[in-house]
């Protein structure tokens, strides 16, 4: 979380133990917390999690995160959960908290030691901010660039009306 830049209201933050035994740990926004235990404290509390195919999980509430954006940077914020690498069989991500580019060292290191998976969209985090705003930039850019012509049309057509009545004045 620290990595991300994302504060914890209360609790922990995820260990690699959180990930062994019946005491399952996971990490919930403050949405979620509010919305299933309103005016309560959020951490020690069960939550049972359903993924697809697989049995359900009883996970302990280690700690609250601030709410923050996963996905869009455009929209409500969405209530969400953090598991640890163990809990989690979807795509994992992997986040560094670095001073200089590291990209490739990392890329090198990763392949070396695990060379059956797949490294997907290894990139800085200022670049998917700039990707994931990237739609709402072209909108923008196309709004803008409509108005300029529409801005130009107009302006030939005032100078055509001005010149089509000094021409009738004028012998």
């Amino acid at each position: 979380l620290s990595a991300l830049g994302i504060r914890l209201d209360a609790g922990r933050d995820l260990r690699r133990d959180d990930t062994r035994g019946d005491q399952q740990g996971v990490v919930v926004s403050r949405a979620l917390a509010e919305a299933l235990w309103p005016g309560a404290a959020a951490v020690g509390q069960r939550l049972r999690l359903h993924r697809p195919g697989q049995p359900a999980s009883e996970l302990e509430v280690v700690g609250v995160a601030s709410d923050s954006r996963q996905s869009s940077l455009a929209g409500a914020i969405a209530p969400h959960v953090f598991l640890p690498l163990g809990q989690w069989s979807g795509r994992p991500t992997l986040v560094v908290h670095a001073t200089s580019s590291i990209a490739e060292p990392l890329h090198r290191l990763l392949r070396e030691r695990h060379a059956d998976v797949a490294l997907i969209d290894l990139q800085p985090l200022v670049e998917q901010r700039r990707r994931s705003l990237m739609d709402s930039r072209m909108s923008a850019e196309l709004a803008a660039g409509l108005a300029a012509l529409s801005l130009l049309l107009a302006a030939v057509g005032l100078f055509g009306l001005l010149s089509y009545g000094v021409a009738r004045r004028s012998r």
